[in-house]
């Protein structure tokens, strides 16, 4: 099936793809880009879409005409969402494409996909019911059995001093296997009472907006005490007239927000990662790449948890398998000492995962080597950032600078940003957009989650090359060592010489009782 990878793409097939990066930041249903020639073209004409050159029918549906159609609702989708679902199993897509032509009674799917050319509403119902998800509190309970007896204690034991872990749940739908988590980790705590003092902050994550909107809720109906157990309806939920409601010790540890797995940059340094359910959905492509991705966001020993239908495939040098009977790994490092490369943000640069090496026992590579030592240790934080501050790559370790906002169903640098970094970039974004002049501020006192302060710059620079959908800035942060005694912050022009920390003051923002400093110039790109 071919992928939709750039706008070239779009309008090969006769649809606009909406150039002002409305495509590579998230959009909730209901408020989805609007085409830039208004109304009168936003029912796509299905017959443009044939025209879309070099296409191939998809895999596993034997018949053409079917495939031909797929294609067409799946090049909507992606003009409407920009989503692309031809990384998704056909048989999964037809399965979901098949209710909704029944209730408009569509005789066959280039039917359907005619009548999704003119009806941009029922794209979006579409699109919908391709996110359904279908998840429990604890299932499969032998899994969480053995997580409880076995895997998370030894998990405590690997930190006798304590550590503050972090767990991802990417797909987490309305968040039961999220807070059944971190149910299981206060289980754990409690049974083991280890020594080290240990918290467990939970990242949380969807495409679907509605569904991630129903999670920060943690409001279930009565039915979860057949999944739930009366012991734990006690302890972890507080009855809500028929429903029960996740106690506040439970729903302060998770942070929901929206996702696009396929399409934007994962999370790193993590302890636990728990997609269960998921790669089922996804065509062998996509596995391929997310199974080094998850071992890419994992510390040394952190522990990946599956559904009991998926396996981690032929990458069995970068996980092992705990126990035979429960689709749960911990991770290795792998031989071959190669970092995949991330996914990014946006359609128009996103790539495929280098493959795995083939040899079995990979001599030691001293250019590998090298490029991961760099790649650890000196590439810059930073981030790439549309003119409303949406977050769409990131780049090295921006944990320092940014962290998961609570409440927020998009990531967006003004909603992550740490105390002490918020205000500055704020105003300096504004300066950067408005003047056209790359800005650089510094001394920066920004917090940390242990409560010491970093001291910080960034600089942010307009990215205007042929190409590019719309205005985008790249943020690059960096750290810088405390200052002096007496020394003072100051603004620095080009030429390096030193002026009065009130030349600007419409940058100005204090912190720490001191003022960052500011550097600017023009800029014809990076």
């Amino acid at each position: 099936m071919r992928k939709l990878t750039t706008p070239a793409d779009l309008n090969s097939i006769g649809i606009w793809p909406c150039l002002a990066v409305e495509h590579l930041a998230p959009h909730p249903i209901g408020t989805l880009p609007p085409h830039p020639d208004g109304a009168s073209r936003a029912a796509l004409s299905a017959e443009k879409l044939m025209t879309w050159p070099g296409r191939n029918p998809p895999e596993q549906v034997p018949d053409r005409e079917a495939a031909r159609g797929l294609e067409k609702i799946i090049a909507i989708l992606y003009a409407r969402s920009g989503n692309d679902f031809s990384l998704y199993h056909s048989s999964l897509l037809l399965r979901r494409i098949a209710r909704r032509m029944g209730l408009h009674h569509a005789g066959s799917v280039p039917d359907y996909a005619r009548y999704l050319g003119t009806n941009p509403q029922e794209v979006d119902l579409l699109f919908k019911e391709m996110l359904i998800g279908m998840t429990r509190f604890f299932r499969d309970p032998a899994v969480w059995d053995y997580l409880l007896e076995q895997a998370l204690p030894a998990l405590l034991a690997a930190y006798p001093d304590g550590k503050r872990l972090r767990a991802w749940v990417p797909a987490c739908s309305t968040g039961e296997e999220a807070f059944s988590l971190a149910i299981a980790f206060k289980e754990t705590l409690a049974r083991v009472k280890p020594a080290g003092r240990f918290s467990l902050e939970i990242i949380a994550t969807d495409l679907d907006t509605d569904a991630i909107d129903r999670a920060k809720r943690g409001l279930f109906s009565g039915s979860i005490a057949t999944d739930v157990s009366p012991e734990r309806l006690r302890r972890f939920f507080v009855a809500d007239g028929g429903n029960y409601r996740v106690a506040n010790e439970i729903r302060d540890m998770i942070v929901f927000a929206r996702q696009n797995i396929a399409m934007d940059a994962p999370l790193a340094k993590l302890d636990i990662v728990t997609c269960r359910n998921l790669l089922i959905y996804f065509g062998p492509d996509l596995q391929r790449r997310l199974i080094p991705l998850f071992h890419h966001s994992l510390n040394r020993g952190g522990l990946l948890l599956l559904g009991l239908a998926e396996t981690i495939g032929g990458f069995k040098d970068l996980f092992s398998m705990l126990d035979s009977r429960t689709p749960l790994y911990r991770r290795i490092e792998s031989a071959s000492g190669v970092a995949p490369a991330l996914p990014v943000a946006s359609p128009w640069t996103r790539g495929a995962l280098p493959a795995v090496p083939k040899e079995a026992n990979p001599q030691f590579n001293l250019r590998l080597q090298a490029d991961r030592f760099l790649l650890r240790n000196f590439t810059p934080a930073a981030v790439l950032v549309n003119h409303d501050g949406d977050i769409l790559y990131l780049n090295g370790c921006t944990e320092k600078y940014l962290e998961p906002a609570a409440g927020k169903s998009n990531w967006n640098v003004h909603a992550m940003a740490r105390d002490g970094l918020r205000h500055a970039l704020a105003i300096a974004l504004s300066k950067a957009i408005w003047q056209q002049i790359a800005v650089t501020v510094t001394d920066l006192a920004v917090m940390q989650n242990d409560g010491e302060v970093q001291m910080a710059s960034f600089t942010i620079m307009a990215i205007d090359e042929p190409g590019a959908p719309g205005k985008l800035l790249m943020i690059v942060f960096g750290d810088i060592a405390a200052p002096e005694s007496g020394t003072s912050a100051g603004l620095h022009d080009q030429s390096g010489r030193t002026q009065p920390a009130g030349a600007h003051d419409d940058i100005q923002v204090t912190h720490s009782g001191r003022a960052p400093a500011t550097r600017e110039g023009a800029t014809d790109g990076i």
